[in-house]
């Protein structure tokens, strides 16, 4: 069903029910931005990829959640996405560390206020003058202090919140296809602001969402590469219905309006998508290696565990939200600075000699490329390319 502020507390006890009795959830979010793929580096490590959507999309919005920059609200509305709905109806939410620390100021505040207006008799003033004295360590101050969170939470509205609090507090398995964005934004909308620092980003995704697999990941691995030629969400979905995948039986609610076609970026129908791909998935890995118990229970699950798939990428598959990131060799990746009037093509026709693989622009007088042979085949200093300079430098090396 379609969840706004009109139904929202309706179904809210609902919501937390099935999240309860859920072998996992399967999420989705639509987005006001997004970083843009040309801002993105074939070769960034996962540190570097991560600064750059810090810089960029803290800023933006999650809009919509399945259980708006100019051009990302141009794509949705070219998939039929429903604004009037999301702005004239949507649900409030607050982050948790932002709405508990308003609380808590709003309480000390208003005490003081009340403090400050009390008279206290003054000892030494035989004329029994007043004087007005603020009381820090009253102990309704203390009392306030002390609150905890649940209690604090309990004070005021937090909407949608209290359904992404319940997931988290579950501990359910959390599904996500291509799901790094989807949790970015949960985490800095619905729990803290995300950090500057990579490592620090990782381990509050690993202490909320310890149980988060992305279904691209797993639709990418060796198991499925003769099988899934394409790991965008709708082509997976599609492949997962031929017979070559295990049938399973879902049921859906008699209001599930999704039923009657592709919905492709509404959060419902993705999220919903998603949560087939994972079952059928599991069913198919479960089928091939004869598990005959509950395919999300298989014990190859934990492999996929906090692997989120990774993006326009040389030579990552996936950034590991649980462990050390296991970075590649990367003794034949080389920075070439070169004549600003340099196109792709004189850099493609310079480096032909060592069969260039992969490349992309640094900035206007360098790109990073890679080629088959290691820096020690290749003479990292200056060439002359009729009579202009061009310097190699390996990455390993900066």
């Amino acid at each position: 069903m379609d969840v706004n502020r009109d139904n929202f507390y309706d179904v809210l006890p609902e919501i937390l029910n099935d999240i309860n009795n859920a072998d996992y959830v399967a999420i989705d979010g639509e987005f006001t931005g997004i970083l843009a793929f040309d801002k993105m580096n074939y070769f960034d490590t996962p540190a570097e990829r991560y600064k750059r959507h810090y810089e960029c999309d803290r800023h933006y919005l999650m809009v919509q959640v399945g259980l708006a920059m100019s051009s990302s609200l141009q794509f949705l509305a070219a998939n039929r996405f429903d604004f009037v709905q999301l702005f004239l109806k949507g649900i409030p939410f607050v982050c948790r560390t932002k709405h508990l620390e308003k609380l808590k100021n709003s309480q000390l505040t208003s005490l003081t206020r009340r403090n400050n207006n009390r008279q206290i008799p003054n000892g030494n003033n035989n004329n029994n003058e007043k004087k007005s004295e603020t009381m820090t360590n009253s102990p309704k101050q203390s009392e306030i202090n002390n609150l905890s969170d649940a209690d604090l939470l309990k004070k005021s509205m937090t909407g949608f919140s209290e359904v992404i609090w319940k997931l988290q507090e579950s501990g359910k398995p959390v599904i996500g296809h291509n799901v790094h964005m989807d949790m970015l934004h949960i985490i800095n909308q619905f729990f803290t602001p995300i950090p500057p620092s990579y490592d620090e980003y990782k381990s509050i995704v690993k202490s909320l969402f310890p149980k988060l697999i992305d279904t691209k990941t797993i639709a990418s691995t060796s198991i499925f590469q003769n099988i899934i030629s394409n790991t965008a969400l709708n082509a997976v979905y599609k492949t997962i219905r031929e017979p070559s995948f295990p049938a399973c039986r879902f049921e859906t609610a008699d209001d599930f309006r999704y039923a009657s076609g592709e919905h492709e970026h509404t959060a419902g129908y993705d999220a919903t998508c998603t949560a087939v791909c994972m079952t059928k998935m599991m069913a198919y890995i479960a089928e091939k290696t004869e598990f005959k118990e509950n395919p999300i229970e298989h014990t190859l699950i934990n492999t996929f565990i906090g692997k989120l798939f990774y993006m326009r990428s040389f030579d990552l598959k996936y950034s590991d939200m649980l462990n050390d990131d296991d970075l590649p060799d990367r003794s034949c990746v080389f920075y070439v600075i070169h004549p600003q009037t340099w196109s792709t093509a004189n850099i493609r026709e310079f480096f032909s000699q060592w069969n260039l693989l992969s490349y992309d622009r640094f900035d206007l007088t360098t790109h990073i490329l890679a080629v088959s042979l290691k820096k020690d085949t290749i003479e990292t200093s200056k060439y002359s390319k009729n009579k202009k300079a061009v310097s190699t430098i390996p990455v390993d090396h900066t």
